[in-house]
């Protein structure tokens, strides 16, 4: 039976014919056709109403198939439908008809097994899916929105207060984006399952109230805040969501926390500069910058604090407080630190330490040496953050560069003032001696050397004394050139530093015997022994017994004592004379530096001593350090340098053996200044030499090699042939390979000995002559040639 007949023959025909017209939804039946295998399988449509053509726009499809009228259509619904008519189960599907862009929401089930009929009612869906898929599009651009913003975002509802129950308004976050916790700082597991009094005690009532007023008023409000609770800066959006009787707040912010610091870390940097511009005094920048950082960090002090390592002293120089804490200005022993912190200092670590008090320190370098430290500390227990030390560590750099500088060019300026005053003092230095000369000559010109109180013998050994005077001035003067450009040339090798510093007091003790002085060796209990020039560090000796004798009143006393001390030998100097104030145990060891630099300062001398002694120390690997308790307190001088492997060393000395007998020694002398040479002529021959003399350095090649003298003494400074070129000539002839020569000159620089070698000198003596000394280089050098 057809549809068409159960149609007819059914008593509610007529319901039915209205239903099936006016029904909103689409109906069909459809006849399975029977197909070859082969082919695909395929339905007619048997009967169709009018919300079928309205929903899929097709018409006149009665007695046709599908693939007739959709040839196109979706395999995954003709398998629905095959299903169905051979199951006889019926399939509640929704399906997107592709040829027809068309989504329906059906249900499919067979109405007769011969033939084979099944009945589709579906639904046109297809706007609701578009309203669905334009949701899910707009969810999920929000959720990206949501998810990926920079910002952060979240949804809350204000939780009011009970005044019953005593509790105050609070807060509830819903729902917050990622980055949320990122600029918050707090966990967003607890954000949503925590209010917001639970989860940050102490949060500040604004936060609550501004929230209360949006959703109460419906009001937008923007708004940049601190939260000390967070130790963050907000920029804030807040709007109402809803109605007031949902309570809900929608919440829209940044954190400028770090635009802030910016803002503030500049603001500080440009008032440091502008504070260090005028400033030139070290302690006054110290100062200021203690100040500053203290007041900007909030902080209970600031200051600077220099090292000393060698004398395990930290020196806390400037200080800034809040007055809350008391000062600690002065010294405290660098053992207090542990040594992993010093090792942090020692490789330019900053350390921030939390104990009894939160602070941060941060070590100042100079050539790559740890040398200070600024600090900044807080009696409460404070976080200091990344940012915050970075900041702290640029204030010290600047702010050291500054000190530095300062230092720097108030060295300049004393330098300058010691130079002048230095030069103000060499000229007095000189005119005494000079004047005694001036004044003994003049009398001996006038007394004709009978006047008893001043014969000739007198006279003369008056005026030697004050020549050798000079000469002692002129080579301290030789030696400050020297160690200022870093010439002192040290003969170092293994010598006994007991028996050398022993030799050198008992060669000073003259220097103590006026005035009822003494001075007294204590020997070390065993053989020391230094890898080191002799003559230098007998040097460095005998200026700080110099020194001591020149400061030691009558009656004084004056001790050396030799130990070892931590691989180190220690030569200590002390005397119980003048003392040194404190305020120069450190500037004595400059060049053009001396105690005491008044017009009448009772002590002579042109303060270059200690001078020499430091750099003879430093060019042993050593130190010396000055200590005094005071004016009229005495000093003591400690030396230190490194001892090496106990070994049989023995101590040099500067004896030489007897002159030897100057009977028929010829000597040469050429200069071009003819009163010295004639003087110098008229000395040697009465000390018995043979002297001939020239007056240009041409003359004195010819009577070189006329005479064949034994030994030549040759000016330098001569004009038309210099005496290098002269001696270069001399040793070009055979007879002048091995003669004896030396050089007489006014330069005593190691560069001018140097040259000397080059062209050919055997020795370099300078003017004036000690006449000891020459004899004695003479004697050596006519030795030495003979067993060539």
């Amino acid at each position: 039976m057809s549809p068409a007949d159960m149609q007819s023959t059914s008593p509610f025909a007529s319901v039915y014919d209205t239903a099936f017209a006016k029904m909103d939804q689409g109906f069909c039946i459809l006849e399975k056709v029977g197909n070859p295998a082969d082919h695909p399988v395929d339905f007619r449509y048997q009967m169709v109403n009018p919300a079928f053509e309205k929903h899929t726009g097709l018409s006149n499809v009665t007695g046709k198939t599908i693939l007739e009228v959709v040839p196109e259509a979706d395999q995954s619904i003709m398998d629905t439908y095959n299903q169905v008519a051979a199951t006889g189960q019926s399939v509640q599907f929704k399906a997107y008809v592709t040829a027809l862009n068309l989504w329906i929401e059906a249900s499919a089930f067979r109405i007769s097994e011969q033939p084979v009929l099944i009945a589709v009612l579906f639904t046109n869906i297809t706007e609701r899916k578009r309203n669905e898929e334009a949701q899910e599009i707009s969810e999920l651009k929000y959720r990206t929105l949501f998810e990926t913003m920079d910002q952060g975002f979240g949804i809350g509802e204000i939780l009011p207060a009970d005044k019953e129950a005593g509790t105050p308004i609070d807060w509830r976050w819903l729902e917050v984006n990622p980055q949320f916790e990122r600029l918050t700082g707090l966990p967003r597991d607890l954000v949503l399952t925590q209010t917001t009094r639970q989860l940050i005690p102490g949060l500040e009532d604004t936060w609550y109230d501004g929230y209360a007023h949006v959703y109460e008023t419906g009001e937008t409000v923007s708004f940049e805040s601190f939260s000390p609770v967070l130790s963050r800066w907000f920029d804030v959006y807040v709007f109402a969501l809803g109605t007031p009787d949902t309570r809900r707040v929608a919440v829209l912010f940044s954190n400028t926390t770090e635009s802030k610091r910016q803002e503030k870390r500049q603001t500080l940097l440009l008032t440091l500069s502008d504070a260090l511009r005028p400033l030139t005094d070290p302690g006054v920048i110290m100062t200021t910058i203690s100040e500053l950082a203290g007041r900007f960090f909030e902080a209970s002090c600031s200051g600077f604090a220099e090292v000393q390592p060698a004398h395990n002293q930290l020196t806390i120089e400037c200080e800034w407080s809040n007055g809350n804490m008391p000062g600690r200005q002065g010294s405290h022993p660098l053992s207090n630190i542990s040594d992993e912190t010093i090792r942090q200092y020692q490789s330019g670590q900053t350390v921030v330490l939390k104990d009894a008090l939160s602070s941060v320190w941060v070590p100042l370098m100079k050539d790559g040496n740890w040398v200070a430290l600024f600090f900044v500390e807080d009696e409460r227990d404070r976080p200091w953050p990344e940012a915050d030390v970075k900041l702290l560590e640029e204030i010290a750099e600047r702010s050291w560069a500054a000190v530095t500088r300062a230092r720097a060019e108030e060295a300049l300026r004393a330098a300058d003032r010691q130079k002048d005053d230095f030069m103000a003092m060499l000229g007095h230095e000189l005119r005494n001696p000079l004047a005694v000369l001036s004044n003994t000559l003049m009398f001996l010109q006038l007394s004709k050397g009978q006047h008893p109180d001043m014969p000739y013998e007198l006279g003369i050994d008056r005026m030697s004394s004050q020549v050798k005077h000079l000469g002692r001035m002129v080579d301290d003067l030789l030696e400050v050139s020297r160690i200022r450009y870093g010439k002192i040339r040290l003969e170092r090798k293994p010598i006994d530093l007991g028996q050398l510093v022993g030799q050198t007091v008992e060669t000073a003790k003259m220097l103590f015997e006026d005035r009822g002085r003494t001075i007294e060796f204590i020997q070390p209990a065993s053989a020391i022994s230094v890898n080191g020039d002799a003559t230098r560090i007998a040097q460095l000796i005998m200026n700080l017994l110099g020194n001591a004798s020149k400061y030691t009143a009558e009656g004084g006393h004056a001790w050396v004592t030799l130990d070892v001390e931590q691989n180190n030998a220690v030569i200590r100097v002390k005397d119980d004379g003048k003392g040194i104030p404190q305020n120069e145990l450190k500037s004595i060891f400059e060049v053009f530096v001396q105690g005491e630099t008044s017009i009448d300062r009772p002590y002579g001398g042109l303060g270059l001593g200690l001078a020499v002694v430091k750099k003879i120390a430093e060019g042993h690997d050593g130190s010396v350090v000055a200590y005094s308790a005071g004016v009229n307190k005495g000093s003591e001088f400690v030396v230190r340098i490194p001892v090496i492997a106990e070994q049989q060393t023995k101590a040099e000395t500067g004896a030489y053996g007897p002159a030897a007998s100057t009977n028929a020694i010829r000597v040469l002398l050429i200069d071009d200044n003819q009163e010295l040479v004639d003087l110098m002529g008229m000395l040697m021959q009465v000390s018995g030499y043979q002297v001939h003399i020239c007056y240009n350095g041409k003359d004195g090649i010819a009577a070189a090699g006329k005479l064949r003298p034994d030994v030549v003494i040759l000016d330098i400074a001569m004009p038309y042939m210099d005496g290098y070129a002269v001696c270069e000539q001399i040793r070009k002839q055979p007879w002048g390979e091995k003669l004896p020569v030396i050089a007489l000159s006014g330069f005593g620089r190691e560069a001018d000995k140097q040259r000397s070698r080059a062209a050919g000198f055997d020795e370099h003596i300078l003017k004036p002559v000690d006449y000891n000394i020459l004899g004695e280089k003479i004697s050596q050098l006519i030795a030495e040639k003979k067993d060539l």
